[in-house]
């Protein structure tokens, strides 16, 4: 089992293709989706804390640029879970930054449980969202000359799925933070690029994109499974429930989205 948790250690990094979404009604109760008892902002020895895990069975791991705290066999929202990992980006200054938790239930599990469950927690989950990333663009005939555009689009949620959304970062911060914010992505994009970010990429971004998302879906891997038919195919389940705080790290000023 502990090869299926570095696994989706690595599998994680794909999850960050699937850019997060735009505002949804929800309730005021813990506003930026936090996992029960774990603050957005804990260490991994803060997270093993808060979690109660015990020594003999968390594992943990870190390679300077990232690191993670998992278990397995450990109950997530009152149904038996395979596992549970907490990921964490690392800083210049070797702060790690936990940007997302990643919880995988057994075949045979209760996910409509898990879902009623998080509901009770977060409030009722979205029916639609919109998607918002950034896609970068190559001139083929000059590689050399490269770009990126800004992409949103409106989908529905497939059937046995739920979706949390928190507050945007237009909704939640002061505007002084969204200023600040699109001062680092213009540095970022000028050493990628050559350009800045124009005030209505950024104004797509910062009021469109949730700061926290959270999905629940029993085919997390099947889009996967069609790209790669014929191919082995991952020792997972498809039952998935996964945090992504990646825009909320941004905005407090670590990393671009």
């Amino acid at each position: 089992m502990k090869k299926q948790i570095l696994c989706i250690v690595v599998a994680a990094a794909l999850c960050l293709s699937f850019a997060a979404c735009a505002r949804g009604t929800q309730e005021e109760e813990n506003t930026l989706l936090e996992y029960p008892g774990v603050s957005w902002e804990a260490t991994p020895e803060e997270v093993i804390q808060a979690m109660g895990f015990p020594e003999d069975r968390v594992q943990t791991g870190s390679d300077g640029e990232t690191a993670y705290v998992g278990i397995e066999d450990w109950t997530c929202f009152g149904v038996p879970a395979q596992s549970i990992v907490f990921r964490f980006d690392t800083d210049s200054a070797g702060r790690n930054w936990l940007w997302n938790v990643e919880i995988v239930y057994p075949e045979d599990a209760d996910m409509a449980a898990v879902r009623q469950a998080m509901t009770a927690e977060y409030g009722q989950p979205v029916d639609s969202y919109t998607t918002v990333w950034t896609q970068s663009v190559t001139d083929f005939d000059d590689p050399e000359v490269r770009d990126f555009t800004v992409m949103q689009q409106t989908e529905s949620l497939p059937e046995n799925a739920g979706r949390w959304l928190s507050p945007t970062g237009a909704e939640y911060y002061a505007d002084e933070v969204g200023q600040a914010l699109h001062e680092r992505l213009n540095q970022i994009s000028q050493e990628n690029y050559g350009r800045d970010w124009t005030d209505e990429e950024f104004s797509i971004y910062w009021e469109n994109r949730p700061l926290v998302m959270v999905d629940c879906t029993e085919t997390a891997f099947a889009e996967w499974d069609l790209a790669t038919s014929g191919t082995d195919t991952p020792d997972y389940t498809s039952n998935i429930v996964f945090f992504n705080a990646t825009a909320l790290i941004a905005a407090n000023g670590y990393v671009a989205p």
